[in-house]
């Protein structure tokens, strides 16, 4: 059978139960302290890393995916992390996520979950929220964005991102103690990840944060 004839099929599982009882077990491999608190009512569970910004906020959905949302000034700004997982069963045995290109099958759907959702959480957090990155917000008439900026691995930055990242970084170490700039109706401004971290880019030295 193919795998749009088993949509029908979909398998609804407890993704924050799941999830509480994997980070039990794997909370040591997060490189930084990282806390969970359960909301049982309104079904998701809100994930804390120690002195990251208030600004990036982490959620687990009963039924639904883990996501990583940037809210500014009381705004939802941007999504930077979405880590969705669908369980289906397969008729022959296994399960399997549709939404992937090259789906995998799993002997359980715990292993699905966790492969698929956790797992890659875990990876991203311990990559992107460390003392060295930048939270990069821009909003261009009316549109609002997000991305978390590697200070360290500048090469990595698509170019017209790393051209706007320097030169606000410039005019940040200057005398102007003002966190943004204005250039072509675009709006720039530069949060640490990490509050208080030590940052590799020498240029942040008269840096604020917001």
């Amino acid at each position: 059978m193919d795998i749009k004839d088993q949509e029908k099929r979909k398998i609804i599982y407890p993704m924050c139960e799941t999830f509480i009882e994997w980070f039990d077990h794997n909370r040591n491999r997060f490189k930084r302290e990282c806390g969970i608190r359960y909301f049982p009512k309104e079904k998701h569970v809100r994930i804390t890393i120690k002195d990251i910004t208030p600004e990036i906020q982490m959620k687990l959905y009963n039924h639904a995916g883990l996501t990583i949302s940037v809210h500014y000034r009381g705004k939802h700004w941007d999504t930077i992390g979405d880590f969705d997982c669908s369980v289906m069963q397969a008729e022959e045995g296994g399960y399997f996520c549709p939404f992937c290109v090259q789906p995998k099958f799993y002997k359980t759907w715990k292993d699905l979950i966790i492969n698929n959702t956790f797992e890659p959480f875990l990876k991203y957090v311990n990559e992107y929220f460390t003392p060295s990155n930048f939270l990069f917000l821009e909003v261009n008439k009316g549109s609002t964005y997000a991305q978390i900026i590697d200070t360290g691995k500048p090469a990595q930055i698509e170019e017209d991102i790393r051209q706007n990242f320097y030169t606000l970084l410039a005019e940040l170490a200057s005398k102007n103690p003002k966190p943004s700039l204005k250039e072509d109706h675009r709006i720039m401004t530069l949060i640490p990840v990490i509050k208080g971290g030590s940052h590799d880019c020498k240029k942040t030295a008269g840096f604020q944060h917001l």
